[in-house]
């Protein structure tokens, strides 16, 4: 029988290294990280044991927990992605205890194109007869009324799917915007041009259109 899984995999462009992570329908959290086109070092797999369900729950909604939250820890790291959140179904005879089967098979299975983890979770939980859990406030809507430009429209519909936004400037100063943070990179003083002035407050305008109500 087919197995369901659900992962991701993103990379961090300036170290030149990558992170993927992995959950089976039984509740295993696979994880690699390595230079960017090689295998990578393979961690060993969260046994379900180790983490019960809660009672009348499946033991994957755990696991799936523990990937929500290091997708949104490591996005912030791992700013480009390689292979966007996808629930997909694996050929018979994958271990789904074996780290390196299932990672293997997983990115050898995921479709391409960008996608919201939260869209990749609800197939997932779909595929293995659950019911679809609330999203976490992370995954939010924003209000149409809320003032917009033609890029900060663009940039809001980056960031709704999930995906970073980044400027790299001269002497290493710049941002990163994702749906939950905003980070400035600082090394040394430097005026913005105004075309970078501008960019910046769309990219700023996109974050506080995705979260409104946060003071």
């Amino acid at each position: 029988m087919a197995l369901a899984v659900i992962g991701f995999r993103r990379a961090n462009q300036t170290t030149g290294r990558q992170i993927t992570a992995v959950v089976t329908q039984s509740g295993f959290l696979h994880k690699s990280s390595g230079a960017l086109g090689m295998a990578g070092r393979l961690h060993c797999a969260r046994d379900v044991k180790r983490f019960p369900s809660k009672p009348g729950g499946h033991p994957a909604q755990e696991s799936v927990m523990l990937l929500r939250r290091l997708h949104d820890t490591q996005q912030h790291t791992y700013t480009r992605i390689m292979i966007a959140p996808a629930a997909v179904r694996l050929d018979d005879g994958v271990d789904e205890a074996s780290t390196a089967q299932v990672i293997e098979a997983f990115t050898g299975a995921a479709p391409s194109g960008l996608r919201p983890l939260e869209d990749a979770i609800t197939a997932f939980y779909q595929a293995i007869g659950q019911p679809v859990r609330p999203a976490p406030a992370t995954a939010r809507a924003w209000r149409s009324a809320a003032p917009s430009s033609p890029r900060s429209d663009q940039y809001l519909r980056v960031l709704a799917q999930g995906s970073p936004l980044s400027a790299r400037h001269h002497h290493g100063t710049g941002y990163t915007i994702t749906p939950d943070a905003v980070c400035l990179h600082y090394n040394e003083p430097m005026p913005l041009a105004r075309a970078q002035v501008f960019d910046l407050h769309a990219a700023l305008t996109a974050w506080l259109r995705l979260n409104p109500d946060e003071q």
